[in-house]
């Protein structure tokens, strides 16, 4: 929770604590990362104390408490969760965000949205955030996590407080589930199950085929429709795939592997096979493909496809 963060955000933390403590919360917080890799990890620590009805900033006295453990799989219903579908917010996601929280708290004083990578929103849809921010119903709390301020808009900065982190590594996780978990929105994924095996062979599959290329036209059979044969499966995978390429990305500009600890030499492999243009354009034919998924393409074929457009790249 938060006191995960009294030594390497003492500042942040501080400001916080004291606010909780005495009540002084504001209706708006944006969260500058500052390339820090725990924007995220923070504003969820963050929410856990706004929600806690006996403002706990750790686990210590929480007993057979299990509100955190649900906020941290986004199945709280005073918490909200919004990451960018693909490049961009959408406006989908923000209406759906509007009349969620048009709504008063039914589970204690406080209901609490929080919007990773919100400079990743068009100004047309920041316009319309503008007095959803600004006038929201008593006990609504909206988090807005950034890396880059400067591109919100002035008059949404000027309605939010601004905590802004010191630049600073999280050590990566050996819990690939975990890891995913904090990058993919899993409230998107009921029906199916999630776990390690999974995870292989995604990444197996991503393996064969930076190895193979074309030929993994051949084997899709065994690599991918033995293992995923659902509109729900594919597009979790695909964008475990997507995240994947992200990670190989990040890894090109600044060494670190924060994600994918465990496919270390896989990711290293396919790094040092190919240039950033290569892996920038693979990343958007995964989301071009990840969107083709959400009007019912022929999900025996949408596999085929994804190998056909990285190769024409």
């Amino acid at each position: 929770m938060l006191d995960d963060y009294i030594e390497t955000q003492s500042i942040a933390y501080k400001t916080i604590k004291n606010q909780v403590i005495n009540d002084l919360v504001s209706h708006a917080y944006i969260i500058e990362s500052n390339k820090s890799n725990v924007g995220m990890s923070f504003a969820k620590s963050f929410a856990k104390t706004l929600l806690c009805p006996n403002k706990y900033t750790n686990l210590n006295n929480c007993d057979k408490c299990t509100q955190c453990k649900n906020i941290d799989e986004n199945n709280f219903i005073e918490f909200k969760i919004i990451e960018p579908n693909g490049n961009w917010i959408t406006k989908e996601q923000i209406e759906d965000l509007q009349n969620t929280f048009m709504k008063k708290p039914i589970v204690g004083t406080k209901k609490v949205y929080i919007i990773n990578h919100f400079d990743k929103m068009r100004q047309n849809l920041m316009d319309k955030m503008l007095k959803f921010i600004e006038e929201p119903l008593d006990g609504i709390i909206a988090i807005l996590v950034t890396d880059n301020k400067n591109k919100i808009i002035e008059t949404i900065l000027s309605r939010c407080q601004l905590i802004s982190l010191k630049t600073i590594s999280e050590p990566a996780s050996d819990n690939i589930i975990e890891n995913i978990k904090n990058n993919i929105d899993f409230s998107k994924y009921k029906n199916i199950e999630i776990n390690e095996e999974k995870i292989d062979k995604i990444i197996n599959f991503i393996s064969y085929y930076e190895k193979n290329k074309k030929k993994t036209l051949l084997f899709t059979k065994e690599l991918w429709h033995d293992n995923f044969n659902n509109q729900e499966e594919n597009d979790f995978c695909l964008n475990v795939i997507l995240l994947f390429y992200k990670e190989i990305l990040n890894y090109k500009i600044d060494n670190k592997i924060e994600i994918f600890k465990k496919y270390e030499n896989i990711l290293k492999d396919i790094n040092k096979n190919n240039d950033i243009n290569q892996i920038s354009d693979k990343i958007v034919v995964i989301i071009e493909i990840i969107n083709k998924i959400k009007y019912n393409v022929n999900q025996n074929l949408i596999i085929d496809k994804l190998i056909i457009e990285l190769e024409k790249r």
